[in-house]
């Protein structure tokens, strides 16, 4: 499959990640390699009769992926073989990827540093400092960039040369928050990963950082809750870890 047919699926109206896999899941890609019309019958020749604009999707996608190659971004989807293995195991894994970086790093050894955007001092300096123990110690820091601990988490990982991914509550070509734009440049000088499961240009909304929290569980092996309250967005991603 192409991540042009791939994408081309996602963009269509109404369709999100548990109903695009269960559209593509239909074919079965290892036997069958589709040209553009050939993926197109099959799927109008299927359950999923209501697909006719998908000439104007499949154009769309394809305008997409010159977007992303110009802003150096590369897409992986769920049926690609490097799609990482832990995030199938989750309720509702995202249909494509858009990442920055190496995300080969980051196949096995990953803790998550997560807590409050507003720590006490305490608080900051055990989010670098336990970040900063387990990179000494071989791990890689799972966190989301967002201000406070999570921030902490990535640059003590970072003052060790360790490996550190960001899971992005919106696309890569808009760093939020902004203030955090430098630290992500540092994450990806040295050899780490901004991912995201947004398109350039996809605004942010509130249910985009519980997203997020998913994948950032989901990324690891286990997580290190530095600080929260305990109605915080933190429990978010204790929730995703515990189940």
């Amino acid at each position: 499959m192409s991540h042009k047919q791939a994408l081309s699926i996602l963009l269509l109206p109404k369709i999100g990640n548990v109903t695009g896999r269960k559209i593509l899941q239909s074919i079965d890609w290892k036997q069958n390699k589709f040209t553009d019309k050939e993926f197109k019958d099959h799927l109008l020749n299927s359950d999923f009769k209501k697909l006719n604009d998908l000439d104007f999707y499949e154009k769309l996608a394809s305008k997409k992926i010159l977007e992303l190659d110009k802003k150096k971004i590369k897409i992986i989807n769920y049926f690609d073989e490097d799609y990482p293995r832990s995030l199938k195991n989750i309720k509702n894994p995202p249909l494509n990827l858009y990442y920055k970086g190496n995300l080969n790093n980051f196949k096995n050894n990953n803790v998550a540093i997560i807590g409050s955007r507003k720590p006490s001092a305490i608080g900051k300096r055990l989010a670098f400092k336990s970040s900063q123990l387990l990179s000494k110690n071989s791990f890689n820091i799972i966190s989301g960039l967002a201000l406070g601990c999570d921030t902490e988490g990535h640059k003590g990982a970072l003052s060790e040369n360790g490996k550190t991914l960001a899971v992005l509550p919106g696309p890569i070509d808009g760093i939020y928050p902004s203030s955090n734009s430098d630290l992500a440049e540092e994450i990806l000088m040295k050899d780490g990963c901004l991912i995201s499961e947004y398109l350039p240009g996809t605004k942010i909304i509130n249910s985009n950082f519980i997203q997020r929290d998913r994948l950032q569980s989901a990324f690891s092996e286990f997580i290190v809750i530095i600080e929260t309250k305990i109605d915080g967005g933190t429990m978010h991603t204790y929730n995703y870890a515990k189940e």
